[in-house]
């Protein structure tokens, strides 16, 4: 599995690390995973590091993207998702993506280091996502 992951009660966080090629199945699956861990609790927090990971999806699996995220969002409820990365086709990926999710009850936004991640987690960084190109 290209995604692994420990949850954090304590400080509220999910942490979800990538490496080597993710499909869409994959995506999935390691959400489901992640959403029947014992320790998760909706609201939480993610900070996602794919600086590893190069993501094999296409135009074609943007509707099935959306909707995996509609779902996540009805287990979520709300929170923020954090995503470490650095190679452009998958930072522009997730730009698109950010740009369909401002319905949904969470933010997502994208940085270059773990830690600013985590302060914008914390509620105490800017919003990256509208300024990331």
């Amino acid at each position: 599995m290209p995604l692994s992951y420990t949850i954090d009660p304590q400080q509220n966080i999910i942490y979800t690390t990538g490496e080597g090629r993710i499909s869409l199945g994959d995506l999935r699956v390691h959400m489901k995973t992640v959403s029947e861990d014992p320790l998760f609790q909706p609201g939480m927090n993610t900070v996602a590091d794919l600086r590893h990971l190069q993501i094999q999806m296409t135009i074609q699996d943007t509707p099935d993207l959306i909707r995996l995220f509609i779902e996540q969002a009805k287990i979520r409820k709300r929170g923020r998702w954090a995503v470490v990365i650095r190679r452009h086709p998958e930072v522009h990926l997730i730009l698109f993506l950010i740009t369909f999710m401002e319905i949904l009850p969470f933010k997502m936004s994208v940085f270059a280091n773990t830690g600013e991640a985590l302060v914008w987690l914390q509620g105490s960084g800017k919003d990256h996502a509208k300024q990331a190109s």
